[in-house]
């Protein structure tokens, strides 16, 4: 029986969507999270004069959507990167709740980013495994790698020139973890599970106050996004289990396998958390990837002493996120009063991190605006720290490697293309370049 067989009785998507759709939705994510800006650092940089803990909310220094509501204790923002990785480590007294208030409806309050404790820990011990490295590097080898080479690159070599982002970098992170997931290999599905994790992740953005209009119709889109992923997602592995094809290394196999105490997880638990799964393929590697190639782009020996040595990629790719963290701004609440130096922060109080400062503290990175292939390595907090560190990191992480290692396989003298104006990294949340316009030989 192959996969397409296993398709409950649901009709295919036939819309088709192209990648300029997607990079439409992308442009109106970046808007709604504060895509207008240019240089988020000079506001931090004048918070940051006020001390490293402020009683401010940075998301609303910038006009976004604030994390305070009606009732709430005030907001603290932190800056530096001991600080924000001692919170992130410290579970028990700064949750992660709060996330699951204000998004947690869209996946039916089964979102592993606001879990806490038990339950957290629980969930994270039957889905960890999944993800092991064996899995990863298998996956590279047999699936991304060959996707990414023959059925992305290959297609544009004969022009010579294109935009890495729409080209490239907006579909090539969602098909690989459409595979990895096990799903049934069709394009038009793909390119809706893509539109439909952007119109999921948009939903924070809508602010019920300023424009309850605006806020009803943004949160009604989002629901559809996810009960649709939903909807697809639920019969297909209601199938598989049934069909009892379950031995391979694709995502819905191994949680359908997994077990933890004598407990495993339930097709709509699976589903649950698969629909998270492709927001973050459908925008953060995306945009990951294109800041990480315009840092090496921009820098010819940099670029050059990566295609020479390929085992300095993952030190380029920490490099990247730790100076341009797409999700810039990471939220817990405490959960009892507490003091982060030297400032007394109350229970219940919203706190905001910035990993994008905290990628640049002189106080955990030596020369921190330097992009430094050979400093000591540290997972930088754009990937989190502590129990919810990123559970797809290392996924995000082998995508990106294979990418870049086919890109300077098949192209060669890649470069950027004068004839376009100088890329920049732009925005507040889901920062990066709005294009970027590539040459080769």
């Amino acid at each position: 029986m192959s996969a397409d067989e296993l398709i409950a009785p649901q009709e295919q998507l036939s819309e088709e969507i192209g990648a300029n759709a997607l990079v439409e939705g992308m442009a109106d994510l970046s808007a709604a999270f504060g895509g207008g800006i240019d240089d988020p650092f000079l506001v931090y940089d004048r918070l940051r004069a006020q001390g490293d803990v402020v009683p401010v909310d940075l998301l609303a220094a910038f006009g976004l959507r604030s994390k305070a509501a009606a009732g709430e204790q005030p907001v603290f923002t932190l800056f530096r990167f001991s600080d924000i990785q001692a919170v992130l480590r410290d579970a028990a007294t700064f949750t992660s709740s709060i996330n699951q208030r204000r998004i947690g409806f869209l996946f039916d309050d089964l979102m592993i980013l606001g879990m806490d404790g038990a339950q957290h820990k629980f969930m994270r011990s039957l889905l960890q495994p999944a993800f092991g490295a064996g899995v990863i590097a298998r996956w590279k080898e047999r699936m991304m790698a060959p996707l990414i080479a023959e059925e992305f690159i290959k297609p544009l070599l004969a022009r010579g020139r294109c935009d890495l982002l729409a080209d490239f970098a907006i579909e090539f992170p969602v098909r690989s973890v459409y595979h990895i997931i096990g799903l049934p290999d069709d394009p038009t599905a793909y390119s809706r599970f893509a539109t439909w994790g952007l119109e999921i992740l948009r939903a924070p953005t809508a602010d019920p106050e300023k424009d309850p209009a605006g806020f009803a119709e943004t949160v009604a889109s989002a629901v559809a996004a996810s009960k649709g992923m939903y909807d697809q997602l639920r019969p297909i592995i209601a199938a598989r289990r049934a069909s009892g094809l379950i031995e391979g290394d694709d995502l819905i196999s191994s949680l359908l396998r997994a077990s933890h105490q004598g407990e495993s997880l339930d097709d709509h638990q699976i589903a649950c958390f698969l629909r998270t799964v492709m927001p973050a393929a459908a925008e953060t590697t995306t945009r990951t990837f294109c800041n990480l190639m315009l840092m090496l782009l921009n820098d010819a020996d940099l670029f050059d002493a990566v295609r020479r040595d390929r085992s300095l990629i993952p030190a380029a790719i920490d490099e990247a996120v730790r100076l341009e963290p797409v999700l810039s701004i990471i939220t817990r609440e405490t959960k009892a009063d507490t003091e982060i130096a030297g400032v007394v922060i109350p229970a219940g109080s919203p706190i905001l991190l910035c990993a994008a400062t905290a990628g640049r503290d002189e106080a955990a990175y030596p020369d921190p605006h330097v992009f430094d292939l050979h400093r000591p390595r540290k997972i930088p907090l754009g990937f989190g720290s502590g129990p919810h560190m990123c559970i797809g990191m290392q996924v995000a992480k082998a995508e990106m490697e294979a990418a870049l290692n086919a890109l300077m396989d098949m192209m060669p003298r890649l470069r950027l293309d004068p004839d376009y104006p100088e890329p920049l990294i732009k925005g507040v949340i889901f920062r990066g370049p709005s294009a970027l316009h590539v040459r080769w030989d």
